[in-house]
């Protein structure tokens, strides 16, 4: 099996997942998907989008700037018959039902400023109005774009990245 890795994707940033496929003879070529990061270069009907900074890189997309980058690519991805799964790789979750109870270190900190703003803390940084959003939003947007577009949603440890990768791409999920 031949691997493509879309040339989109920042170097460095999936070191491990390339060292993975390197460990178990699978070559990689590098070439600009349609969709997603990862896709098999004789049947591109499954890609992979991998989420190596986890939850809050989701959280980026869905709710962030990246928002109608991401819907775009998911909207291709629909409209063209092609499987999407979204790899998110996070140490404590292990489905979409659980994204709920995600810690959003931003929206932890957003509080913590608020309160000292509201002490009369005189503070270096504006802060934003309100607060970013809650993880029970980030898992109710999630749910509606499997919903909407057939996104699938799956999880893992950073270290199982690869080897999810090559299952998912070989059929044996």
């Amino acid at each position: 099996m031949i691997i493509v890795q879309d040339t989109r994707e920042q170097a460095g940033k999936k070191e491990h997942i390339l060292s993975y496929l390197s460990e178990h003879g699978i070559r990689v070529v590098r070439s600009k998907l349609f969709c997603g990061d990862w896709t098999r270069l004789d049947k591109q009907d499954v890609c992979i989008d991998t989420k190596t900074i986890g939850l809050q890189e989701v959280y980026g997309n869905l709710i962030g700037k990246q928002h109608k980058r991401f819907i775009d690519e998911c909207t291709r991805a629909h409209d063209n018959g092609i499987r999407l799964i979204v790899l998110v790789e996070e140490e404590e979750i292990n489905s979409v039902d659980e994204v709920h109870t995600w810690r959003n270190l931003r929206r932890d900190r957003w509080f913590r400023l608020y309160a000292m703003h509201q002490k009369g803390y005189a503070l270096d940084r504006k802060i934003a109005p309100k607060p970013p959003a809650s993880s029970d939003v980030l898992e109710k947007a999630m749910k509606t774009v499997a919903e909407k577009y057939g996104v699938e949603w799956r999880f893992c440890k950073k270290t199982e990245t690869g080897a999810q990768i090559v299952g998912i791409l070989e059929g044996k999920e």
